[in-house]
Formats: C-alpha cells, structure tokens, sequence
C-alpha cells in the first residue's frame, strides 16, 4: 500500500500496512479487527504539513487502532534496533496509546555505537521498567507491563535480567504464536531466525 493518508482509509482487519516514512520502517500487522502489532517507528514531524507525503505515524495509530477501555490499544511493538528512523515517535505513542507488550533484544542496545535518540532512550527506559515488573509479578505483569526478549538463555544468568521467566525469553529459531498474552496460532506466527539486530545486518548471532 502506497498511499495510506487518505481520510477513509482504514486498517485491514487481517494484513499489513507498510506506512510510507521515507528512510526507516514502520509496519503495522494487523491480525484481526482487535489486535495490531507494530514493527519499528518513524513519525515525522513534517508529515504533518498539508503537501508532505509522507504520513504522520503516531496520529494515524491513535485515529485507527482498536479501542480497548477508551483509549487506542497495541497488543504489541517490536523494535528491531535504535536507529531514529526506527523509533521516532515511541514517546509519544506510549504516551497516547496502550501497548500491551514489547518485543525486543538487549543486544540491539549492547551493540549500538552512536549516542541514543530521545526516543530510543524512552523505549530503553520503558523496556527496563517491565522487565522488573515482569520478574516482580513472576511472569504475568498483565497487559501494559509484558516484555518479551529475544536472546539465548545464558542471558538469564545476568544480573538484570535474573528470576526473568523462561517463557517470556524466544531464542533465535523459534516462533511467536501470542500477542500481549493471548495466542493467535490460527491466525499469526512470528518466526524468530535470529536476533533483531543480527537480522538487520543478514546474519546470524
């Protein structure tokens, strides 16, 4: 879909929308009409400007999502590294919209050279913030706290991320049938083939 700035455009109840950003990614799946999951992020801010064709992410997200308790819900974001073409706009979006769950490696942090951008670090905080609610709650934080992370096991034996429960860590080679704790099996599998960052450069951890 290449034009997604229409006023009657909406999302499909079951696909994708791959938002024109210009550089950077943002994909939505959307995998029925009460459940999304967003892929990277790239709100910009000239996308607000009447003749910019590019679209203003975070406003569309807001106007389309399903609603859940009144306010726009995400059952999940994935972010696939820190690049501000990635994230621009998490901020925000976490600050109007409910997501239920984040995926993401500490590897795409750990391995990361230049400075991180506001946004990036707004992610950063907020995935640390429920990893230790999810070790505080023994794995079942509820929707708004879930964290899922990429990564080997020899992860569980860090300090951060001790007592973290196995069954929210998938190692590189397995899929993803569950969306912010509910499983969508029939209808969406995420299959894991390496670690986000790894994937970004074509190669395995």
């Amino acid at each position: 879909m290449t034009q997604t700035d229409d006023n009657d455009f909406a999302l499909p109840t079951q696909g994708f929308v791959f938002w024109p950003v210009g550089t950077g990614d943002s994909t939505t799946v959307t995998v029925n009409s009460d459940t999304a999951l967003q892929v990277d992020l790239h709100h910009l801010a000239t996308s607000n400007d009447d003749d910019d064709p590019h679209t203003p992410i975070v406003d569309k997200l807001k106007q389309l999502l399903p609603q859940q308790n009144d306010e726009p819900y995400l059952a999940t974001f994935v972010l696939t590294h820190p690049d501000e073409d990635h994230c621009l706009g998490f901020a925000d979006l976490l600050k109007d919209v409910s997501i239920g769950e984040l995926w993401f490696s500490p590897r795409i942090f750990r391995e990361y050279k230049k400075d991180l951008c506001d946004d990036a670090k707004a992610f950063q905080k907020e995935a640390k913030r429920r990893v230790k609610k999810t070790i505080a709650e023994k794995g079942n934080p509820g929707s708004g706290d879930r964290v899922r992370i990429i990564g080997y096991d020899d992860l569980l034996e860090e300090e951060e991320f001790k007592d973290f429960p196995r069954d929210r860590l998938t190692v590189p080679g397995n899929a993803i049938t569950d969306l912010d704790g509910v499983d969508h099996a029939a209808q969406f599998r995420a299959f894991c083939p390496c670690t986000l960052q790894g994937r970004r450069h074509g190669r395995p951890e």
